[in-house]
């Protein structure tokens, strides 16, 4: 058994943290190591997250030029300068002018 915290007894330092034996010095290296495993463990998970979010990003720019390619009978390249050229002109980022041409599309069917 580790315990992680203070048993109350100030002044007696060097004195064991768990009934097995395990130092104070060993104790905080352990804990030590747990906090730097939970920064890892978030940092992947914010990494995944962005991931994730920019995966879904592309889909919908995809399927904003794919309605793009339909309604205006144009090539794939086309599509992506007019999606491009919408954004400039409007100021805001790629996948929101792509989220709003698909959402609109949406509500036209």
């Amino acid at each position: 058994m580790l315990v992680l915290c203070d048993s109350g007894n100030e002044g007696q330092s060097g004195e064991a943290w768990g009934s097995d034996g395990v130092g104070q010095q060993f104790g905080r290296s352990i804990f030590d190591l747990v906090q730097e495993q939970t920064r890892r463990l978030q940092q992947m998970t914010d990494e995944l997250q962005s991931a994730k979010e920019a995966l879904e990003d592309r889909k919908t720019q995809e399927k904003a030029v794919l309605l793009l390619m339909e309604h205006r009978k144009i090539g794939n390249d086309e599509a992506h300068r007019v999606l491009r050229k919408l954004a400039m002109d409007q100021g805001k980022k790629l996948p929101d002018v792509a989220r709003a041409l698909v959402s609109m599309a949406d509500v036209l069917k």
